[in-house]
Formats: C-alpha cells, structure tokens, sequence
C-alpha cells in the first residue's frame, strides 16, 4: 500500500512539475528557441547556419516580425554547433507556436527526467527527501523557469548528465561517456567532464566519450558539406572565446571582470572580459585539480562527478544565467552527505538561485560599487555550493583501496 501510494504521490509531482514549469514559461517569447528553430529550418532550406540575412529573411518569413533585428550580432544569431541545429530539426515539422509548444512540453519532462534519475544514485534513505528537493529546485530556481521559457537546451543537458551519473554509479563507463559525449555535442562546457575522466585515467569513459563527439561532428559535416562546421571553428568559436561581460553571464570570470571594470557597461553583451577569462578558468583548473586530489586514489563516483559540473559552471568563460539549472544535479547529490549547520548553508545557498539575475543601470553601479557584487547572485551561490561540497564529502581510508577501478573498468 505505501509502495502504491507513494509511487502515485510521485506521479502527481511529476504531472504538476510539468504544468507549473510550461504554464510559466509560456508568458514570454522564446527568443532564443526562435533563433534555433530558424537555424533548424535553414538545414531543410540548405541555407548556411551562419548566413544572418538569409536566417532573417527565413525566420521573419516562418515565426513573424520579431526577429527582424536578429541575426545581427553573435548573440543574436545562431552560435552553437551545427549538432544542435541537426538535434532541433524534427521540430521543424511543425509551424513554429506549435513546435515551441511541443518541445517545452518535452524540455520540461526532460528537467523531470534528469530529476528521477538522479534520485535513483543516492541512498535509499534520503530518496525521498532528495527527490522533492530536486522538485522544488524545478518549480523555484529562476534558472529553470528562464531555460523554458527561452527554449534552450540545459532540460536535454540535465537528462544526459544525469543518466552519466547514474551510469557512473553502476560502472557502465560506456554509457556514461556516451551521455557526456552527447551533452557536450549541445554544450561544450561539459567538455570539462571528460577532461576529468582524463585525470581520474577512466579510459572507458574518456574512449566513448570521444567517439561519441567525433561521430556528432561527423555528422555536423552534413550542413554545407562541411563548410558551417569549419565557420563555427574559424569565425565563431573565436569571436565568443572572450567572453561577456554582460550581467546574463555568471561565469567567474565575468562576475570578476565586473568587480574590477572601469566601465559599468554591463548590459552590453559585446564587451568581453579580457585577461579576467583566464583567471576564471586557472582558478577553475585549479578546484578541478583539488577535487581530483582528494579523490585521486578512488573510482570515479557520481557525487565526485557532480562536483566538477559546478566547477564546468564557474569555469565559463560564458555561463548563461539559465546554464545554472545544470547545478540540480551537484545539488541532489551532495545533500545527502550533509548534515546540521553545513545541511543548512547548503541549502541556503540553493535558495538564492531562485532570485532572477538583476539587472543593473550602470549610473547605478557608478553610484554605488557595492552593486557590483550581486551582479554575480548566481556566481556566489555556485561558489557557497562548491565551498561546501569540498568541505564536507569525505573518503575514509579504509575505502580508498576497496573503490580502486579495476583494469577492466578503466
């Protein structure tokens, strides 16, 4: 009966996760789904993925007016991979309300999804509780709500990290290189994942992994026979390579470029952030190095995992405010290792990603420098959860040499 019952109550969570999470998102145009869904349509039309004024004339021809002034500037435009475009075409069958209708029903169950999943890997005991707090995550965290409602990717990114960990927590490397080799297909922050298996030596993981990226750009050599992969290496990697400086972005980096700029320009997505990107990135590389230090004599965990995801989110040098929904994963993993006033400030921390990013006139910052610092809200409560983590997982020694990976793992 309670089996019954409490299968039923997580039924009701996950259908009322979903309506909260499309009903919400559903107040705003999805500006950036528009942008993509374009892109998309563009592979049926054979027209380049980067050509801004034919993706304009074929978006302001397929969705409307409103992205008559997009396609203008690199964030305005279409700048991911050719991979993405390729995973958005089957939406493309239908006309665009319908589409976007369609994939925020299936980004929010993929939210739902990575949630289930992740609830699985921990103990027994604190299922339960982790799985509602995995929900309220779902239903509070500006981060999600704002992926939804843009129409972005990070629900697809959640549901393949989180069969990665749950693949990691069984020893089914392959699976989990391919889950990771998938996210980084539509995100290359992840990347930073399988740069870890590297140093934990994991090399099933690392193989697949790298297989799997290969064969996606493989298959990214389709759109233009080659030629929009070779203008994201050449052109556009590059142009986004310094980063932003714009309030949106809560990598470290920018948060600390913001902290240190003469000019409080930071609604301006096209001023970069200069040297402050490799110093994000060094401090990043360096928790990364920590982590793998404490743990460098056991087998590769999920938890361990989920650690250097909050790591990949600092590191940026972009990190899109709604990238922060990506951090459900650490937190439903780590949670269950807390307990008392460290359970508390963690929780603590996860609270403050449900304040939006707050939007700053730079008369204001000039006026008043304090300000600068909750540029970086999501930046702060990243580190709080980073912080914590590191503080409080511990490995005992007398299970150091029990969760050596075998040869065959690795």
């Amino acid at each position: 009966m309670a089996s019954r019952l409490q299968r039923y109550m997580i039924f009701l969570m996950v259908l009322a996760s979903a309506v909260v999470l499309v009903a919400r998102s559903s107040q705003e145009f999805a500006w950036d789904y528009a942008i993509n869904w374009t892109a998309a349509r563009a592979l049926r039309e054979h027209i380049s993925l980067y050509d801004g004024n034919a993706l304009r004339a074929l978006g302001v021809q397929f969705i409307g007016q409103e992205l008559v002034e997009k396609f203008n500037h690199p964030f305005t435009s279409y700048i991911g991979l050719p991979t993405t475009a390729i995973f958005l075409l089957p939406f493309t069958f239908w006309s665009f309300p319908e589409s976007l209708f369609l994939y925020r029903v299936a980004t929010s169950f993929a939210y739902i999804g990575g949630v289930l999943l992740i609830s699985g890997v921990v103990p027994v005991k604190a299922r339960p509780v982790t799985f509602i707090a995995g929900v309220a995550c779902l239903w509070f965290w500006h981060s999600v709500t704002f992926s939804v409602q843009l129409g972005q990717l990070d629900g697809w990114i959640v549901l393949l990290l989180a069969l990665s960990m749950v693949a990691v927590q069984r020893g089914a490397w392959r699976v989990a290189g391919v889950g990771i080799g998938l996210a980084t297909l539509l995100k290359i922050s992840p990347a930073l994942l399988l740069m870890y298996g590297i140093l934990k030596r994991q090399w099933g993981y690392v193989g697949v992994a790298i297989t799997t990226i290969t064969l996606g750009l493989l298959v990214a050599l389709i759109p233009q026979r080659g030629g929009d992969l070779a203008t994201f290496v050449t052109r556009i990697a590059p142009s986004l390579s310094d980063g932003s400086i714009h309030i949106q972005n809560q990598s470290l980096g920018a948060w600390l470029a913001r902290l240190a700029a003469t000019n409080p320009q930071f609604l301006a997505f096209s001023i970069g952030i200069g040297y402050w990107r490799t110093i994000g990135l060094l401090i990043a590389g360096c928790l990364m190095l920590l982590v793998w230090w404490k743990y460098r004599t056991t087998s590769l965990s999920a938890t361990e995992l989920g650690v250097v995801i909050l790591i990949a989110l600092l590191a940026g040098p972009i990190t899109w405010d709604h990238y922060i929904s990506w951090a459900i994963i650490p937190f439903m993993l780590v949670l269950p290792h807390l307990q008392g006033v460290r359970r508390s400030l963690f929780v603590a921390f996860a609270v403050l990603l449900a304040l939006p990013v707050v939007y700053i006139a730079p008369g204001a910052i000039e006026n008043a420098w304090w300000l600068r610092i909750i540029t970086g809200t999501q930046t702060i409560a990243l580190l709080g959860l980073l912080s914590i983590s590191l503080a409080s997982i511990q490995v005992t020694s007398a299970s150091k040499k029990a969760q050596l990976p075998s040869a065959k793992n690795r």
